[in-house]
C-alpha cells in the first residue's frame, strides 16, 4: 500500500569501475505487446555480478539493472531520455490507477497519528517539531499545523476510508535514531488499524534502495534532507516535482507527481526573491501538505562547541557553509 513516505532523500551517484569484470547473459522477459513476441536474449556488461535476479530481493545497483533491463512492472517509466523518461505510464497494468479520496484521508489520518514531540524525544532534542515543507529562517516559511496530534481523529479517517489493503512496510536505516523512528511508526500503524512489517537497511546504500522503482513495498519511510542552497526551490524542485521522479536514485521519495505543483515549482524558481514571491512559497507549501505526501516531523538541530573564552554571541552559523571560522573571537 503505498502511502508515500516521510520523504525527504538523497541521491547518490554511483560511478562504475571502467574494468568489465563480469558479463552476464539473460532471458529477454517480454509482456507480450512486442512485434515479435517471442522474446529473446539480453547480453549486459556489469562491474560485479547482480546479487539476485528477483526483484523481491535485489538491492544492488547491478542487480536492478538486470530487474530493470528484464521485468515488465504494473507500472513503469517510459523508456525515453530526459525529462520524457520521468513519465509513469503503464506496464503490464491497463491504465494508471486513479487517486482515490480514501487514499488522501489515509496520508491525512497518518500525519495526524504521529506525535512530533514523541519524536522530539527519540531524537534527544536534536530536532525541532515541524509540520511542513519549509524549515525556520528560510525565505517563504511561514508557521502552519495543519495536522495537529489527534490519535482519535486519524482512527476516524481510517474508519471513512476503509482501505482494503492494509499490509504496510516501513523503511528506516540503521542508525540508532532512525531505527527508533522507524519502530514508532510502526507502533503508530498498528495503532490505528494496519498490519505492519519493519524493514532496516544499513545506512551506507539505503537511499539508493528506497529510491529505487523495482524495490518492492515501498509504502512509507524514514528519510532526511540537507539543503544544497539555501532557497526554497532547494526543498520543493528536487523533492516534490514530476519531472525528479527516476527509476533509481530519485529524490523524490513519495513519488509525488501533481503537475500543477510542478508548473507552480517551475514558475517560482525562474523569479527573483521578493515579499510576494515569498508570500507565493508560504502558499505552495501550505497547498502541498494539503495533499500529504509527506508526514514532517522535525528540523534538524546542529551543535557548535567552543572554549569558555570564546564570545559564542559573535558566532556565525551557516546551514549550507557550517561555521564561519573567522567569527571565532575571545572575548
Amino acid at each position: 500500500m503505498d502511502l508515500a513516505g516521510l520523504p525527504i532523500g538523497a541521491a547518490h551517484e554511483i560511478y562504475r569501475d571502467a574494468a568489465v569484470v563480469a558479463a552476464l547473459c539473460l532471458a529477454g522477459c517480454g509482456s507480450g505487446s512486442g512485434d515479435s513476441g517471442s522474446g529473446g536474449v539480453l547480453r549486459a556488461t556489469f562491474s560485479s555480478f547482480p546479487d539476485y535476479l528477483d526483484p523481491a530481493f535485489s538491492h544492488s545497483e547491478e542487480g536492478w539493472t538486470a530487474v530493470y533491463d528484464t521485468y515488465v512492472p504494473l507500472l513503469t517509466y517510459r523508456h525515453a531520455a530526459g525529462k520524457a523518461g520521468s513519465e509513469v505510464i503503464p506496464g503490464l497494468a491497463r491504465s494508471l490507477p486513479e487517486i482515490s479520496e480514501g487514499g488522501l484521508r489515509v496520508r491525512r489520518a497518518v500525519n495526524y497519528a504521529v506525535d512530533p514531540e514523541a519524536l522530539e524525544r527519540i531524537y534527544a532534542g536534536q530536532v525541532v517539531a515541524t509540520q511542513q515543507v519549509l524549515p525556520p529562517g528560510m525565505p517563504g516559511y511561514k508557521h502552519f499545523e495543519l495536522y495537529p496530534y489527534n490519535l482519535g481523529k486519524a482512527k476516524k479517517l481510517i474508519e471513512e476510508a476503509d482501505p482494503a489493503d492494509r499490509q504496510i512496510t516501513v523503511w528506516t536505516d540503521d542508525e540508532r535514531s532512525q531505527e527508533e523512528a522507524g519502530s514508532y511508526l510502526v507502533e503508530v500503524l498498528k495503532d490505528i488499524g494496519f498490519e505492519v512489517k519493519l524493514q532496516v537497511m544499513n545506512s551506507d546504500n539505503y537511499f539508493a534502495i528506497v529510491g529505487n522503482q523495482s524495490t518492492s513495498n515501498l509504502d512509507i519511510g524514514w528519510a532526511s534532507w540537507f539543503q544544497d542552497y539555501p532557497h526554497p526551490n532547494d526543498f520543493f524542485q528536487p523533492m516534490l516535482t514530476e519531472e525528479s521522479i527516476f527509476p533509481t536514485n530519485t529524490t523524490n521519495l513519495a513519488r509525488f507527481a501533481d503537475p500543477q505543483v510542478s508548473a507552480k515549482i517551475a514558475e517560482l524558481a525562474e523569479q527573483p526573491m521578493s515579499p510576494q514571491v515569498e508570500a507565493e512559497y508560504a502558499t505552495l507549501d501550505r497547498e502541498v501538505m494539503r495533499q500529504a505526501p509527506w508526514v514532517p516531523y522535525g528540523t534538524g538541530t546542529l551543535g557548535t562547541f567552543v572554549s569558555s573564552a570564546i564570545d559564542l554571541d559573535q558566532v556565525i552559523y551557516n546551514p549550507t557553509f557550517n561555521q564561519d571560522l573567522t567569527s571565532f573571537r575571545f572575548k
